[in-house]
């Protein structure tokens, strides 16, 4: 087993064991388990590998319960991809007929029944977009994602109108998007993620697309990286940005509020979109902008990517983040990400006493404040 690690076993050999990838691990953190951090995780790997261990379910579990958030490659002085290492090992245990872990059986079914995590008709995916956007062809499509197009489309709304109001024409996919092909790609499913983003592509062209922009943060990861050869790749606040830059969006509306971003592990370290969520939060008026202790690359995930297989521990590290801003003062945490939203949410749940806070999407944030400039 785990032969297909070998072609990386020298990568693996450079682990300096130097433990900096503790740190920043929630999963590490929340149990103090060698076995539980990137360094140990790499260990069974190769001692799977050479015939030392057997491949339990106690290794398993320990490859299945892990975030991939890419913050232990961000701390690795060797620049180890840890994260590509843990998804080819489930790639392999795919293979070799281990099926998926019972928590996550549901999304693999429902995703390849109907094209999205939830189950939901394909009918629904585009209900909320306007109808001139999901007939039209044009040189500008939104990929909203799931989580956008079926739980928080309020993101997507308000995204359209922001372009709306700077006479902006785009085409939305509604119907004729698929999930982006990311979460089965996490459980080791590489064959079923090809097949989404072929379907995904193909839906692109019909539309005419040159550039492709989305709300969802893990779907903009995965289109820079399977689609990117053929179209440019946007986050929506990238596009806003660009928006803003030309004078085509301005903000009048003061919001003399206290506001955290808090970096996406998607959008930032595998992304690699840290500044525009910030420049665009950053123009609104009598705002005043705090920074986490850990941010942008060292940022620590919310524990979003555990909704689904590991809720309570998703809502205990999103906690975690929330008494960090609370720490610093903040009274709202901004996000660009539909399931940071969601996890900060619920986390947020668990604040005892009168403590709050408030947690918003930047686009919705924006657009409450936005002047459209129309040309």
């Amino acid at each position: 087993m785990f032969d297909v690690l070998r072609e990386f076993e020298t990568d693996i050999l450079r682990c300096l064991r130097c433990a900096e990838c503790h740190a920043g691990c929630p999963v590490y953190q929340d149990d103090i388990n060698e076995s539980y951090a990137a360094r140990g995780k790499l260990r069974l790997m190769r001692a799977v590998m050479d015939g030392e261990i057997e491949l339990t379910e106690g290794v398993m579990e320990r490859i299945n319960r892990c975030l991939n958030c890419n913050a232990c490659m961000a701390r690795c002085p060797a620049g180890l991809d840890t994260d590509m290492l843990i998804i080819r090992a489930r790639c392999e245990m795919r293979d070799a007929g281990i099926p998926v872990p019972e928590n996550l059986a549901a999304v693999r079914a429902n995703i390849a029944e109907h094209r999205n995590p939830f189950g939901l008709p394909f009918s629904e995916r585009g209900g909320w977009a306007p109808p001139e956007a999901l007939e039209r062809r044009s040189d500008l499509v939104y990929f909203a994602g799931c989580a956008v197009s079926y739980s928080q489309n309020r993101m997507a709304k308000a995204a359209l109108r922001l372009l709306d109001g700077a006479d902006v024409e785009y085409a939305a996919l509604g119907p004729d998007e698929r999930c982006c092909g990311d979460p089965v790609r996490r459980m080791g499913l590489e064959r079923e993620a090809e097949q989404l983003v072929a379907e995904n592509r193909e839906a692109l062209r019909a539309r005419g697309a040159k550039t492709v922009f989305t709300s969802c943060a893990g779907c903009t990861k995965t289109l820079k990286s399977t689609l990117g050869d053929e179209f440019e790749v946007l986050h929506v606040t990238e596009l806003l940005v660009r928006m803003a830059n030309e004078g085509r969006i301005a903000f009048e509306k003061a919001f003399p509020k206290k506001v955290v971003y808090v970096d996406g592990c998607d959008l930032g370290r595998h992304a690699g979109v840290y500044e525009a969520p910030r420049d665009l939060l950053a123009r609104l008026p009598e705002v005043e902008m705090l920074e986490m202790p850990d941010n942008r690359d060292k940022a620590i995930c919310c524990g979003g990517p555990f909704v689904a297989a590991y809720p309570e521990l998703a809502k205990k590290f999103a906690l975690a983040r929330i008494e960090t801003a609370l720490s610093i003062g903040a009274e709202v945490i901004a996000v660009a990400c539909p399931t940071c939203l969601i996890n900060l949410k619920e986390g947020a749940k668990s604040l005892e006493g009168d403590r709050r806070i408030d947690i918003q999407e930047v686009a919705t944030l924006l657009q409450r404040s936005a002047k459209p400039v129309k040309k």
